[in-house]
């Protein structure tokens, strides 16, 4: 399939919602991701791997499913393959601030960069 999603379009796909307090999420991007779960439709799970291509070409778009998909490696590798390293990467603190990070007071910023470093070790290894 050839397509092209708008400017506006993407924007749409990765509005997020707000009702939570934890980490806000859009809806189809995660309607897309858990459909990519289900091995049953070769045609349309090639069709959503497009349109996460497409959204992600926006920075924003990139980011939203690389949040998404940190938790899914073997999703992100199917979609991104060794292009995914970067964007992982870059989820990452600076290492000038790895110091103060090693001191979390909070355990959810500890785990969020041990799922980027997880990650990226499976690159590492595939790639």
């Amino acid at each position: 399939m050839s397509c092209s999603i708008h400017l506006e379009g993407k924007q749409q796909i990765i509005e997020l919602e707000e009702e939570g307090d934890d980490e806000p999420e859009s809806v189809i991007l995660n309607v897309i991701i858990n459909r990519l779960k289900k091995q049953e439709h070769p045609a349309l799970r090639n069709n959503l791997k497009i349109t996460l291509e497409n959204v992600s070409e926006s920075p924003r778009g990139f980011k939203a499913i690389t949040l998404l998909l940190i938790k899914k490696i073997e999703i992100f590798d199917e979609v991104f393959g060794y292009r995914a390293v970067k964007p992982i990467y870059e989820t990452l603190p600076p290492m000038s601030k790895w110091d103060k990070f090693l001191e979390l007071d909070e355990p959810d910023e500890y785990f969020k960069g041990q799922r980027a470093v997880k990650a990226l070790c499976y690159f590492f290894k595939k790639y």
